[in-house]
């Protein structure tokens, strides 16, 4: 059983007003919060398909000290209080005491196992009076029963007089999580006293029966429920844990490293990077708490949706290696943190394409909304941004059993790739009006942080591999082959042309044999286009033989270009089948064809 310093409980006692109180359910806020990082770890820690109704047990614990911190926070907000959420002393150091020096019970950061089972969270939980077995009272300490009995003794006897009738902030409920019978507004003595009576009952059951409701047992209890490997049941002596067998598969248990800290692992790292983005989107749910119990009660379903996004963060994670040689993995970390980690900087070639990965987590009942919203986000970047290559909004694949993710996925997030001409044009694109836009009329149907959509975002450098073009059906059902993929001019003035195309359209030269000089570009799934058409001898253009074209943004701007370093204009700009093409000759004589940004149709 675990024991609070009967300080706190004779500070509760001398407690002259409501501000005497509100240090205390500050404290029982911390408290509450306390087991949600070891009781999280663990569940987190189970692999996916194995040991369900363990996963399923420890869940439903979870979100009920979600609760009960936010039953804590509605009654200092009734009685003029403010929470205090986004600080790094509201986090605990792991391993060690929960708040209010509770005695003998160090609690660290640990894979599920029936010993932590048994051992921590049953002690944690422990009630006065545990069915079936009695414990020993001791007088230097209190329980943590006591303590919240303290609190009703202290509120009633200050009276209704130390609510405020109308709380700034307002209070939270939210039937989407939970029952107005369980989370409902505080506003005098009955209602204070009854809502703690639902942390009482949830967390250790009654004197009676070791159930807060028919069929669910107290937290205390689904504990023993684990750690015996049966559901309690009710016999003809009393209660025994002898129902149905809840089966533990030692194997269905990532290997962590205990009380992993991000200072642990070298910068640089898949380690550090990780244990980076678990802690900061911790603490941006400590921050989301926080505006949810000072002002904003609406992001309640922002913050309980970002533990479930933690789900995701924790399964790559804890598959990720030390690197230490133990053959552990990398635990989770609850710093907090204010600066995001886990990003790459922006570190390319200028000339180079930039590719990136983002993940945007949708708030909970804007899905439908937001991938909308993403939708006609990728229209528009399609048809005004040229230089942006790629861009691609995925959802996670849930509904073809034949494959499976892993991690599995979290069905509220969007995951961006995106591939930019150049650094430039990436920066063009995220402080451009299309994008810079989207945030500011979207950005609310996303999980924010600071104001902001909260996101991971990876930029990459290309190893090895490749892109394959898709080409569209042109006849029949068939797919085009053999795609033209090198052009050449033959110059008799070999320095002139050069320098002519290099001011026209920016070519640099790479030598080969005999001096050829090759024009290179990148890699880039752009649509290819080619044809036969009739010959016509009286119009530009249009003669026999075989033309390439260029894919150009400005065709006026490089006719002009062309015509300013020794060229001519062969065919002025012109639209035929959808396509803007023009089309000119070089110093030459040799006619080079200009076409703008384009897509093939199906």
């Amino acid at each position: 059983m675990i024991r609070i310093d009967r300080k706190f409980i004779q500070g509760i006692e001398s407690a002259a007003c409501a501000a005497d109180l509100h240090y205390y359910l500050q404290k029982a806020l911390e408290l509450e919060h306390s087991t949600i990082p070891p009781y999280l770890t663990a569940m987190f820690s189970l692999k996916p398909g194995t040991n369900r109704k363990i996963a399923e047990l420890i869940r439903s614990i979870v979100i009920e000290e979600m609760l009960h911190m936010t039953i804590s926070a509605n009654i200092l907000i009734a009685t003029g209080g403010s929470p205090q959420i986004n600080t790094a002393d509201f986090v605990p150091e792991y391993p060690g005491p929960l708040p209010m020096n509770i005695g003998g019970l160090t609690v660290g950061i640990e894979a599920f196992s029936i010993p932590l089972t048994k051992n921590i969270f049953m002690a944690i939980e422990e009630p006065e009076n545990p069915i079936p077995v009695r414990m020993a009272e001791s007088e230097e300490f209190a329980t943590i029963g006591a303590f919240y009995d303290a609190i009703q003794c202290k509120i009633r006897e200050l009276g209704n007089g130390i609510f405020v009738k109308k709380t700034a902030p307002p209070q939270v409920v939210s039937s989407q999580w939970f029952s107005e019978q369980k989370l409902f507004v505080i506003t005098d003595v009955e209602s204070a006293c009854r809502a703690i009576d639902v942390i009482k009952i949830e967390g250790e059951g009654t004197s009676a029966t070791p159930f807060q409701e028919p069929g669910d047992p107290a937290h205390y209890y689904k504990f023993g429920e684990i750690a015996a490997g049966r559901e309690i049941v009710q016999t003809s002596t009393g209660y025994a844990f002898d129902g149905a067998a809840i089966l533990f598969d030692s194997a269905g248990v990532w290997p962590l490293e205990p009380n992993c800290k991000i200072a642990d692992f070298p910068v640089g790292t898949q380690a550090r990077t990780r244990i980076e983005q678990f802690a900061y989107a911790y603490s941006t749910l400590l921050n989301s708490l926080h505006e949810t119990f000072n002002g904003d009660p609406s992001k309640l379903d922002s913050a309980i949706g970002m533990m479930y996004d933690l789900r995701v963060l924790a399964a790559a994670l804890m598959q990720t290696d030390t690197g230490d040689g133990s053959g552990l993995t990398v635990g989770p970390s609850y710093e907090y943190v204010s600066v995001q980690g886990g990003m790459t900087d922006v570190q390319t070639d200028a000339n180079k394409p930039l590719s990136l990965t983002s993940t945007w987590f949708i708030a909970p009942g804007n899905e439908q909304a937001a991938i909308a919203a993403v939708k006609a986000l990728a229209k528009e970047v399609e048809a005004s941004e040229p230089d942006t290559l790629i861009y691609l909004a995925h959802t996670p694949l849930t509904d073809d059993n034949r494959v499976t993710s892993l991690p599995p996925p979290y069905s509220g997030t969007i995951l961006f790739f995106e591939m930019y001409r150049t650094v430039e044009a990436f920066l063009r694109h995220v402080n451009g009006p299309v994008f810079t836009n989207f945030v500011a009329n979207s950005g609310n149907l996303f999980v924010a942080q600071n104001g902001a959509p909260f996101t991971f975002v990876a930029f990459l450098t290309r190893q090895a591999g490749f892109v394959r073009t898709e080409l569209a059906p042109m006849t029949g059902s068939g797919i085009n082959q053999h795609p033209s993929v090198m052009f050449e001019i033959m110059a008799n003035d070999q320095p002139g042309l050069k320098a002519f195309y290099n001011k026209v359209f920016g070519w640099n030269y790479v030598s080969g044999t005999r001096d050829f000089a090759f024009v290179k570009f990148p890699i880039e799934k752009l649509p290819l286009l080619g044809g036969i058409g009739k010959a016509d001898p009286n119009k530009p253009g249009f003669e026999a033989g075989h033309n390439f074209y260029l894919l150009v943004d400005d065709l006026h701007g490089a006719i002009h270009a062309a015509v300013a370093a020794g060229g001519s204009e062969l065919l002025a700009p012109l639209t035929l089948d959808g396509y803007e093409i023009a089309m000119i000759n070089d110093p030459e004589g040799n006619p080079v064809g200009m076409i703008k940004p384009f897509q093939v149709p199906a």
